[in-house]
């Protein structure tokens, strides 16, 4: 199953959240602290990767240039605490063998395995801890970054509704305990990061065999396995897809035809008077098959497609959806049709607020794109970019080309019930000219109140 929405990582800034008196949610929630997680969200910093879970010269389980360590070459006793990998494989294999509480004394971290009484349960430690992907070692060195000179600072890992794992710090030498405890307010104990605790997914998957060392990313795999030959050799899917000049079998008129993207069209085998019939008889409500359903589908978002012809549109529509702009260049460049529609009939201008407009915007409109396209609610591309969050230079931009402002999408939405809706106050002067041109368009009601929003807005 596809993940709906735009994939791109958003750093935002703004006022904090009041938590309420009573407020605990389920989720590890809260607020969590990333400062001295740079490697994971700045890529000047990834090259931190490799030491933060728990290697040194090598990641654990794994020789420099990626390939795995023989069971042979494991540590089978205490390695000491001067090869980080080889305590982080040695506590890992104690873990993974149940003996907790010898995997968390070679880590030097105290493990207190007193059953909690929650208020409706009882909580075994033993129980809980050996249910999660936790490296015990690498607390000592996380709490210690996280908590800097507190030596009395307390952590937790919320696993339910009333029970948490408690990280404390006993002193100023790096001591550590685990318990389990009942769950408090994030307001009174903050919570302890996933990634300061869990062990890292993408080792998992090389150990199992899942993926190579090539597979990953490169920031990834250049921190993981420094000796690993650089190699220009990328995994199908980290290419830019499947080529958009695949030729795809159809099945036609009792035949296989073959249909290409070529040259920014989906090109049939079919001479210029025969999709001319096609359409006439499309207009006149005949039903059409073979190449010109196919075609139909490919130009409409509904209907039918051919296995490959759905992957190539795939490959496109995830590349718009995870804001790659240079790869959407590439595939157009390659021949693909920029006419497509997805499965929710969007064409690429409908999508426009997920990537760089002003390198597209030309482009889709020089490829012949209706700006007035309506998508399976029926909204036009400037609706879109106005709902959706869609940038105020990508919002005037299309104002500038002449889109339409008096559209109501299938629910009765116009333009400035969705301005209202999502409070977009950088928007208030395309609001108020529908209002002055088109009066009382669309619904009337949004979320929030009038009064209220006209009051936030000029403050």
């Amino acid at each position: 199953m596809l993940v709906d929405g735009p994939q791109r990582l958003v750093l935002a800034f703004g006022k904090r959240a009041a938590i309420g008196k009573d407020t605990i949610g389920y989720e590890p929630d809260a607020e969590h602290n990333w400062r001295t997680a740079r490697y994971l969200w700045d890529g000047r910093e990834a090259a931190e990767l490799r030491h933060r879970i728990g290697g040194g010269s090598r990641a654990p389980f794994f020789h420099p240039d990626g390939t795995a360590l023989t069971g042979q070459e494991l540590p089978t006793s205490h390695p000491g605490h001067q090869d980080p990998a080889a305590l982080t494989e040695w506590v890992t294999l104690l873990q993974l063998g149940g003996n907790l509480e010898a995997a968390f004394a070679a880590a030097g971290v105290e493990l207190d395995t007193t059953v909690v009484q929650a208020r409706y349960n009882t909580v075994d430690p033993l129980q809980v801890l050996g249910s999660m992907p936790l490296v015990a070692s690498r607390l000592i060195p996380e709490v210690q970054r996280l908590t800097g000179t507190d030596t009395e600072a307390r952590l937790q890992i919320p696993r339910s509704w009333r029970a948490s794992i408690l990280v404390e710090r006993t002193g100023s030498e790096g001591g550590l305990r685990v318990r389990c405890a009942e769950r408090a307010r994030p307001a009174d104990i903050p919570s302890l990061p996933e990634a300061c605790w869990r062990r890292l997914p993408d080792l998992d998957l090389l150990r199992a065999g899942r993926i190579t060392p090539e597979q990953l990313h490169p920031l990834v795999r250049a921190s993981l396995f420094p000796d690993l030959p650089s190699t220009e050799r990328l995994s199908r899917s980290s290419q830019a897809g499947p080529p958009a000049s695949d030729p795809v079998r159809v099945r036609c008129r009792g035949e296989w035809h073959e249909v290409v993207c070529q040259d920014g069209t989906l090109q049939l085998p079919h001479t210029t008077e025969e999709q001319r019939r096609e359409q006439a008889m499309r207009a006149f409500g005949g039903a059409v098959a073979g190449c010109f359903a196919v075609q139909q589908a490919w130009t409409s978002g509904t209907g039918r497609l051919p296995r490959a012809l759905r992957e190539q549109r795939q490959e496109l529509f995830l590349r718009v959806q995870h804001g790659d702009t240079p790869g959407v260049l590439r595939l157009l460049d390659a021949g693909a049709d920029p006419r497509v529609r997805d499965g929710r009939q969007h064409t690429l201008l409908h999508l426009l607020h997920l990537l760089d407009h002003e390198q597209l915007l030309p482009r889709l409109l020089k490829a012949g794109l209706d700006l007035e396209a309506k998508d399976h609610h029926g909204r036009t591309p400037l609706h879109v970019a106005v709902g959706d969050r869609g940038s105020p230079a990508l919002v005037q931009a299309l104002l500038d080309l002449g889109a339409r402002i008096d559209v109501v999408d299938s629910e009765g939405w116009s333009l400035r019930s969705l301005i209202r809706r999502r409070r977009r106050r950088e928007l208030r002067f395309l609001a108020d000219r529908v209002e002055r041109e088109f009066p009382g368009i669309g619904v009337d009601w949004w979320f929030g109140d009038e009064e209220d929003d006209d009051k936030d807005g000029d403050e």
